[in-house]
């Protein structure tokens, strides 16, 4: 076995996979960020820019620059909350449901080519074995 087989296989993967979604996304000019954030925002994991911050490991100062993006472009809404006038609830605008809509249906594609690799058996020890990986390094 070779220094670092595991590891550079790994890395290999991600970017194979990061790839596909960043040629999804060139078309329609957003970032891999800028996805994550409006994924966050369509799956209700966050409703606030700190909220996001927390969540995607990012400075609110670059959540800040992204989300003013996403709303000039059409994607979100910022409003006051109604609770706290000093915080901001996050929408998706129809475009931006829409765009995360087809976002999914891209994610299913690759999904359902990665899950014809393997048998039952194989995808069961594959996915054990990535959470151990996970486990350890976290």
């Amino acid at each position: 076995m070779k220094n670092n087989e595991i590891e550079l296989k790994i890395t290999e993967a991600f970017q194979a996979l990061t790839q596909s979604t960043l040629q999804s996304l060139e078309s329609k000019s957003l970032s891999l960020t800028q996805e994550k954030i409006l994924r966050c925002i369509y799956l209700q994991e966050a409703k606030t820019p700190i909220a996001l911050s927390r969540l995607l490991s990012l400075s609110r100062a670059t959540i800040t620059q992204h989300l003013n993006y996403l709303e000039a472009s059409g994607f979100l809404t910022k409003r006051p909350s109604r609770k706290d006038r000093r915080s901001l609830n996050l929408r998706l605008t129809r475009k931006g449901e829409e765009l995360e809509d087809q976002m999914a249906q891209e994610a299913q594609k690759t999904e359902s080519k990665l899950e014809s690799l393997f048998s039952k058996s194989e995808k069961e020890n594959f996915i054990s074995c990535l959470d151990r990986l996970i486990k350890t390094l976290a």
